[in-house]
């Protein structure tokens, strides 16, 4: 699968022309990159160290995470990272990169830690979205970052600089809309509220649904039960697990 990002280590101060400009990075930084300008640090590769992030890693982060941050109408070339524990970083990276990871789970998770360095970046999430290949998936992601809010067509169309006519053809070449994007996304969202919040209005309002009765048609056609049969369900299922837990803890006692 094909690299969308990539976060570099220097280790070794040096000078780079990326995109007409001039740049001088000191022993240390810690950068975030996109593939098109990853290609413009080649030349000085024996000074940094790297790991690469593919789609499918990006795709997963950004659904894992709920950050609040401005995006920006153009990507920046790249993004810098302050306040960084540099020796901890080395560490990770020399261990991603190494044969020894053989434990998914944990590299995953480390994987996001070196993502989340620049969480609190201006537009951090502009250049994770801009390089995400699919475009349901940009249009996922995009949707994903505030889902209380009520979005259209048009304003997906404005964050990806695409006509609306463009933007149907792309996803229906990739079988789906814009319309069942958006609504597996809410009800998805809706589904991991309900197992800690107890108020429908609540949970419908943080979906985007200003009328909370069409939220529970949505949801009872999208799911096949309303949300406070599936709330019971949960509950019920935490009891039962609750109670099995405490009746082994007994045997063993």
């Amino acid at each position: 699968m094909s690299l969308v990002c990539s976060v570099i280590f220097i280790h070794h101060a040096f000078n780079a022309n990326i995109s007409d400009k001039d740049y001088a990075f000191s022993d240390g930084e810690i950068l975030m990159v996109d593939n098109a300008v990853r290609t413009h640090f080649e030349p000085y590769e024996r000074h940094f160290k790297e790991i690469g992030f593919n789609e499918n890693t990006i795709k997963k982060y950004l659904q894992c995470t709920n950050i609040q941050t401005v995006t920006m109408p153009v990507p920046a070339k790249f993004l810098r990272a302050s306040n960084v524990p540099t020796g901890l970083l080395n560490e990770m990276i020399a261990y991603l990169n190494s044969e020894e990871r053989n434990h998914h789970n944990f590299s995953e998770l480390l994987l996001f830690s070196c993502l989340s360095i620049f969480a609190t970046c201006k537009g951090f999430i502009t250049l994770l979205t801009n390089g995400v290949l699919s475009v349901s998936g940009k249009v996922r992601n995009i949707v994903n970052m505030k889902l209380a809010h009520p979005w259209k067509l048009k304003d997906i169309c404005d964050c990806l600089y695409i006509s609306e006519s463009l933007l149907k053809k792309k996803l229906k070449q990739e079988q789906t809309t814009f319309s069942q994007i958006l609504l597996d996304a809410r009800m998805q969202h809706a589904k991991n509220l309900i197992r800690v919040e107890g108020s429908v209005n609540k949970i419908a309002e943080q979906c985007g649904y200003a009328s909370t009765s069409y939220f529970i048609y949505a949801f009872r056609k999208h799911f096949g039960n309303s949300p406070k049969r599936v709330s019971k369900e949960y509950r019920c299922q935490r009891h039962t697990g609750m109670n099995t837990d405490n009746t082994m803890s007994a045997l063993a006692i």
